[in-house]
């Protein structure tokens, strides 16, 4: 049988079989996984722009640092070791702090949860479901780090002296 739209008026106007409604809760709870997933993919794409944007205002306000770098012998592979070992680290105690707050913070959503659905719900500490995500998390600050990183290598050290500037005019400017 199929679901329609008739059927589902039917249901609500005179009352209907098990079969109906239960393909019904179904169909809602199949919504509503869909519009999760949608929101998490807009959060992450948020979330990794605004993490690239970061990465890439640190490269451009530490030109000069990073042009004395290259200047003294650092390589770009050097620099952009460190760049992605700084990103991890504030990505990792970021993760530690989040999991101690969520667990202060479960208690609370778990009242609301037997409040609202009468579902008995007891908050515990699962060490898989907490190291997972704060694996993906730590992946995709790698992957960011590492695909923004990569201008890094390609700025020659005289560039970043001058703060990206490529090319410098000695000539008299006669408009100044």
């Amino acid at each position: 049988q199929r679901l329609s739209f008739s059927s589902i008026r039917r249901c609500t106007q005179i009352g209907c079989c098990s079969s109906e409604k239960s393909r019904n809760r179904t169909f809602i709870g199949l919504i509503i996984a869909v519009s999760f997933l949608v929101a998490t993919s807009l959060i992450i794409a948020a979330v990794a722009m605004m993490l690239a944007n970061s990465i890439s205002n640190y490269i451009r306000e530490n030109m000069k640092t990073l042009g004395a770098l290259k200047a003294i012998g650092s390589t770009g592979k050097d620099i952009k070791s460190s760049l992605v070992i700084w990103f991890l680290l504030i990505a990792a105690i970021a993760s530690v702090i989040g999991i101690v707050i969520a667990y202060l913070v479960m208690p609370a959503f778990a009242s609301i949860i037997i409040g609202q659905m009468g579902v008995p719900y007891a908050a515990s500490f699962n060490l898989p479901a907490t190291l997972i995500p704060v694996g993906y998390i730590i992946l995709f600050t790698l992957i960011v780090t590492v695909i923004c990183a990569n201008k890094i290598s390609k700025i020659l050290p005289i560039v970043a002296l001058r703060e990206g500037v490529e090319s410098h005019n000695f000539k008299k400017n006669h408009v100044a």
